[in-house]
């Protein structure tokens, strides 16, 4: 359905206004005539249900002077003329197509033979590698590790080294292992360090969660806000010089009724507004900071 975001700001607008006097679904189906479902498939946005845009609109308009509504839909696009001559290049195009598939068919046969052939050498390259690994782990596994210190005590306990050279051996493994730093003892950490960190990080991630949504108005617009788990968190219409101020994080979906108007910053970052048609003045803008 072409025109969503303007349908969007009609429909929220016509529902809240209906609301807002207090008038039931019935009531308005009544007095336009017209079927319970097709008043509810407008309020709840079920524009697929609908024929076409040209139904949907006047529906819309029908509903909106009824309430005294003031909404803003754009005409219906006109459908080329040059159809014509894009189906006789369309014919052409199928002529060209049908002359390269006997030898596109063949460079594809060349090409899934080659695919074949390297898969089953990559294969069988793969399975020599992991054998070899393997047979690596197993001999591995075999031989015991031996540690630096246990090293160094079986040197020092050789019988073919001399008394001397023994206690030098002996003398250096003492000194490595004083040179050591010794780790911290987790009995000594008390509880207040241990909170203290805590709300010290607790404090990191709040702040990091901290993100400011500023809309500034010079004029009247109505407003719609989704947040990132497609909830609507604002919808309505903001009088001129009023602003909205929200901690929300990104993504954010923000549609205008009135884009001419308004100013918007993220954490003091302007975001620019996308081109707004002359006729119709409706903006959606998504924020992904």
């Amino acid at each position: 359905m072409e025109n969503l975001d303007s349908l969007k700001i009609a429909s929220n607008l016509i529902k809240s206004q209906r609301e807002k006097r207090g008038i039931t679904i019935e009531e308005i189906s009544i007095e336009l005539k017209l079927e319970k479902k097709i008043i509810e498939d407008i309020e709840n946005r079920n524009f697929g249900n609908f024929k076409s845009y040209l139904f949907l609109k006047g529906y819309l308009i029908n509903y909106a002077n009824l309430l005294d509504v003031k909404i803003s839909l754009p005409e219906v696009k006109k459908q080329k003329k040059s159809q014509t001559k894009k189906n006789i290049t369309d014919k052409s195009k199928n002529k060209n197509k049908d002359k390269n598939k006997y030898k596109n068919s063949t460079q594809i046969k060349l090409i899934f033979s080659l695919l074949i052939l390297t898969s089953v050498f990559f294969i069988i390259f793969n399975n020599q590698n992991i054998n070899q690994n393997n047979i690596d782990l197993k001999n591995k596994l075999i031989d015991k590790p031996i540690s630096k210190n246990e090293k160094a005590i079986e040197i020092s306990k050789d019988n073919t080294l001399s008394n001397e050279q023994q206690i030098k051996v002996e003398e250096i493994f003492i000194n490595k292992t004083k040179s050591q730093p010794e780790l911290p003892n987790n009995d000594t950490v008390t509880p207040s360090l241990i909170d203290k960190q805590i709300s010290e990080n607790n404090k990191s991630i709040k702040n990091s969660f901290k993100k400011t949504l500023l809309i500034e108005y010079t004029g009247d617009s109505w407003t719609e806000i989704i947040d990132s788990k497609g909830e609507i968190v604002f919808f309505d219409l903001v009088k001129s010089g009023d602003k909205i101020d929200l901690n929300i994080a990104s993504p954010i979906e923000i549609l205008l009724g009135n884009a001419t108007v308004v100013n918007i910053k993220y954490n003091n970052n302007k975001i620019n507004i996308p081109y707004v048609n002359p006729e119709n003045n409706v903006s959606k803008i998504i924020i992904e900071e």
